[in-house]
């Protein structure tokens, strides 16, 4: 599991590292709006996206491209992925999304996570991001 801010540029690199391992991923969100302002939007879509069955792709596009998350670009992104954009557009704006999005904030908070990106393995939180080791260890079923 990572708890992720999509607008953390550490959490871009985190997600380009273990993304393609073998590891079960589970996404969190941890939008930490102080520092990045266009977190909860980006959070929002990814939801929004799931919700069309397109979740890892979105997440993807976002971590890509962080300089971007402003609507016109989500948009867009949504658009190249095929989504319907006013069920998208409906989604990423309902109060289920944005009760999803604290939710998920305030139980990172209660499991300890402080910072992004932070990456639960084996009920150990790790934060900061991983080194190519860490991922082979956890890979294998161990960690450090």
């Amino acid at each position: 599991m990572i708890y992720a801010d999509f607008e953390c540029p550490r959490c871009a690199f985190a997600w380009e590292r273990i993304k393609d391992s073998q590891l079960r991923l589970g996404l969190r969100y941890f939008p930490v709006s102080s520092r990045h302002p266009r977190a909860n939007a980006a959070a929002a879509a990814a939801e929004a996206a799931g919700r069309q069955d397109m979740f890892w792709e979105m997440v993807d596009l976002l971590f890509g491209d962080q300089g971007r998350l402003d609507d016109p670009h989500l948009w867009g992104r949504a658009r190249d992925i095929g989504l319907d954009l006013e069920q998208f557009d409906r989604d990423r704006r309902s109060p289920e999304v944005e009760s999803l999005i604290a939710d998920s904030f305030r139980n990172a908070v209660r499991a300890g996570v402080m910072a992004t990106p932070t990456i639960l393995v084996d009920d150990s939180l790790h934060q900061g991001v991983p080194d190519l080791g860490d991922v082979a260890l956890w890979e294998s079923g161990r960690s450090r």
